[in-house]
């Protein structure tokens, strides 16, 4: 179930999920997206990124500060989207007041605003298309969505794992992983799109690489499957343990193999979601969620030996030279420079 490939009118009413969250809800998706935003006033006007880091903590902390654009112009659907993000993303060197201005008019309609600057770069191109509002909304969504906590998101008398993810609690128990839905955007659509996931990977030869038993509650959302004892690629590279012949050629045939799929599913596959089993002497991937269509470059390369490089040997590198691949999440702003200032 990929957001962007929805008929226009199930995107849409995603979108208007954001008029059901609180006012506090609501300014923590605002921050997330203007805080990105800063970041390209920063590279091209400081005096304005000073101004608007006042507004930003304002509208944090603050709950009667919220946004309203005093325009009444009705969004409807998702081409009055497109028509007017034609009309108001002009010029580039204003992107921060005119991004202002377009969220400020969807969320007067009840729409969740839009990421526009993201992977330190602007992630579109004037003028758009319906296919490309279309992955912009996806790209928000599926990002915005999870700052959103679900108010009951635990479950009781189950050992929690300290691994726990960004969008699920992942629980052990009796050797199965269960991955109950943390924030919004779990419970409605991250869950089930990683089942999705499942299901078409599992007709590949991909197969062997999935952890084994997988099922899904479509009710509550949450996901199981088979726990997979092992350290994964991160646990390697951070505490400086070569890979083995063995483990090198069980990536190359993971890559290779998902290499012919990139372009019917992208998955977000660095060392972090691999875990070397040693009982089947392969590495198994087990966070199969899909991601966006915007950024999936970020995976692009051609040959196994830049992806090993890139995405594996210079993972730490990239860690703290890149903190962020898509959003800055933290909402934090006690640490002025800490939160809002990429070094």
């Amino acid at each position: 179930m990929k957001l962007s490939e929805l008929n226009n009118q199930d995107l849409f009413n995603y979108m208007l999920f954001y008029s059901k969250m609180t006012y506090e809800e609501k300014n923590k998706i605002n921050f997330v997206v203007y805080k990105n935003h800063l970041m390209y006033l920063k590279e091209n006007d400081s005096k304005k990124y000073d101004y608007y880091y006042a507004f930003l903590e304002k509208l944090l902390y603050d709950n009667r500060t919220f946004l309203k654009s005093k325009r009444n112009i009705k969004i409807n659907n998702v081409n009055d989207i497109v028509v007017l993000f034609n009309n108001v993303m002009k010029p580039e060197d204003n992107l921060f007041e005119n991004s202002l201005l377009l969220n400020n008019i969807l969320a007067d309609n009840g729409l969740c605003p839009l990421v526009l600057y993201a992977f330190n770069n602007i992630i579109y191109t004037m003028p758009i298309t319906e296919k490309d509002i279309k992955n912009i909304i996806e790209f928000s969504l599926m990002y915005l969505y999870r700052v959103v906590t679900l108010k009951k998101n635990k479950l009781e008398n189950l050992f929690l794992l300290n691994d726990t993810g960004a969008i699920s609690n992942i629980y052990l128990e009796k050797n199965v992983i269960i991955k109950y839905p943390k924030t919004v955007a779990s419970k409605l659509f991250l869950m089930q799109q990683e089942m999705d996931s499942y299901n078409y990977l599992s007709k590949t030869d991909l197969n062997k690489f999935l952890p084994e038993n997988y099922t899904f509650d479509a009710v509550n959302k949450f996901l199981m499957h088979n726990f997979v004892s092992g350290e994964n690629g991160e646990y390697y590279l951070f505490n400086h343990i070569p890979f083995t012949e063995k483990q090198i050629k069980s990536l190359r045939l993971f890559y290779s193999t998902y290499s012919l799929l990139f372009n019917k599913i992208i998955l977000d596959i660095h060392p972090g979601n691999f875990i070397w089993c040693e009982e089947k002497q392969q590495w198994i991937i087990i966070d199969l969620g899909v991601l966006p269509t915007i950024g999936k470059e970020y995976y692009e390369f051609e040959t196994f030996e830049e992806y090993f490089e890139n995405i594996w040997l210079k993972r730490e590198e990239t860690m703290k030279k890149i903190p962020i691949r898509s959003l800055d999440f933290a909402i934090d702003l006690n640490v002025k420079d800490k939160v809002l200032r990429y070094e």
